[in-house]
């Protein structure tokens, strides 16, 4: 004779049983805690698991602090003479500024990006090439693929 299974008001006790014994078992660990912070504080002492005040009222916001790259204004010189301009960060890769030329000034994506003669290379930032913060605002040449 096959076993027949177990009825879905069975498994629903079983669930609340194991609930309320959760609720027991974590109402136990605080009043242990309480009292063990009670017994520390009575003799003039700190619990190793004292109550953490992080203030984060008077703190900035995490994209605040994570935000550790300066703006810097690029010039693109193009190969008929005329001067794009852009505002960027110290962050940004070339790849990504090559992008916003080609979507901003219909400049090819496979252009090279020189300044003073050094190619930049696409991987990288511009705070890899600590020459062009230190020119303040850099003028980058835009030399088309032929």
């Amino acid at each position: 004779m096959a076993a027949v299974p177990p009825l879905d008001i069975d498994m629903k006790r079983k669930e609340e049983d194991e609930e309320v014994s959760d609720d027991e078992s974590e109402e136990e660990s605080s009043e242990e805690e309480s009292s063990e912070e009670e017994t520390l504080s009575a003799r003039g002492l700190k619990s190793p698991i004292s109550k953490l005040n992080l203030n984060m009222g008077t703190r900035s916001s995490y994209d605040d602090e994570s935000n550790i790259f300066k703006d810097i204004t690029l010039k693109f010189r193009l190969s008929d003479g005329s001067v794009k301009e852009t505002l960027s960060k110290t962050g940004e890769t070339f790849f990504i500024i090559k992008k916003r030329l080609q979507t901003d000034f219909a400049i090819d994506f496979q252009s090279k990006l020189f300044f003073n003669g050094k190619q930049l290379v696409d991987p990288l930032a511009i705070a890899d090439y600590p020459e062009l913060i230190a020119a303040g605002s850099p003028v980058i040449d835009v030399q088309p693929v032929s």
